[in-house]
């Protein structure tokens, strides 16, 4: 894998975590005041999984398991996905999750890479 693309991920996981902390006073405003510290905790494990990934992308000895968590965090949210279909009755996008998202986030999950070489 090129460099260049860990570079480019890790700069978009840096822009990813500072957009969540841009926005969290938006959002928070449209969430019910019972509860805003599990709102504040979501957010800063969000913001903590960005920043792993994106040190891990800028260490070249990382980059196997930078690309683990990348599939780990797709089939898991590949399975909500699937969950959430299924229990709400939407099932037009199941094949997409089934056939491209689930084989692909367990692939980078048991290689840590995405190409043979």
């Amino acid at each position: 894998m090129n460099r260049n693309f860990y570079i480019i991920l890790g700069i978009l996981s840096i822009l990813a975590g500072i957009s969540l902390i841009v926005q969290g006073r938006e959002i928070l405003v449209t969430r019910p005041p019972e509860n805003p510290s599990l709102f504040y905790w979501g957010t800063a494990g969000l913001v903590g999984l960005c920043a792993i990934i994106a040190i891990f992308c800028f260490f070249p000895q990382s980059h196997p398991f930078t690309l683990r968590i990348i599939g780990a965090i797709g089939l898991v949210s590949t399975i909500y996905y699937l969950y959430d279909s299924f229990h709400n009755h939407k099932f037009a996008q199941v094949g997409t999750a089934l056939l491209f998202w689930l084989p692909g986030s367990i692939y980078l999950i048991l290689k840590g890479k995405i190409t043979d070489s």
